[in-house]
């Protein structure tokens, strides 16, 4: 836990990271997959809440 712990109090326990950096590794992982479709941080929330939490 002492590798992730940030500067000050109100910064968080864990790094964040960008939108456009969130994005540029899914880009990555769906070129590695092979999947076609433009991923994006929004597409991953929306498919996550479809078919993860609809089924519980």
């Amino acid at each position: 836990m002492e590798k992730y712990e940030l500067g000050g109090p109100n910064e968080g326990f864990f790094p964040i990271s960008s939108n456009q950096k969130t994005n540029a590794y899914l880009k990555e992982i769906s070129n590695e997959c092979g999947i076609d479709k433009n991923l994006t941080f929004h597409v991953a929330r929306h498919t996550f809440a479809t078919t993860v939490m609809l089924s519980n």
